[in-house]
């Protein structure tokens, strides 16, 4: 396996990926699939390894880009006024389907702002238990 290969491969093996996923990979970008033996060899030697870098990127995926509320409203912002370019061009229809994704993304960014109110049905918090084969009344 050149070197190339066994970085690919520890990438995979990081990001948890299975060997069937594995084998497509390898083979979509021209490599020999490596063998479930060899799978098992890399997971078993790099174990430390795979572990620590598993953690830090949950860490760094909890802790940057998408995973902060600021920058969800960011690329919703820009995605918003992508849109709103596009919002009056019709398909070939006639129908404008912009103007909806484009009033969908608003809504986005005012849920993810806290600017939107639960609706009624999501307030009730009246939990109904159904049992279904006991007698409520021997209960």
């Amino acid at each position: 396996m050149s070197p190339a290969e066994r970085d690919l491969l520890l990438k995979l093996l990081v990001a948890g990926v299975r060997e069937g996923a594995i084998n497509a990979v390898f083979r979509s970008l021209g490599y020999v699939p490596p063998a479930s033996s060899a799978l098992a060899y890399y997971r078993e030697r790099w174990r430390a390894s795979i572990e620590q870098a598993r953690a830090s990127r949950m860490e760094r995926a909890l802790t940057e880009g998408l995973a902060l509320r600021a920058e969800r409203v960011a690329k919703l912002k820009e995605h918003a006024e992508v849109l709103d370019a596009l919002r009056f061009v019709p398909d070939k229809n006639g129908r404008l389907w912009n103007e909806r994704a484009w009033r969908q993304t608003l809504d986005d960014i005012a849920e993810e702002m806290g600017e939107r109110r639960p609706k009624e049905s999501e307030q009730s918090g009246e939990v109904v238990k159904v049992v279904i084969g006991i007698d409520p009344d021997r209960v």
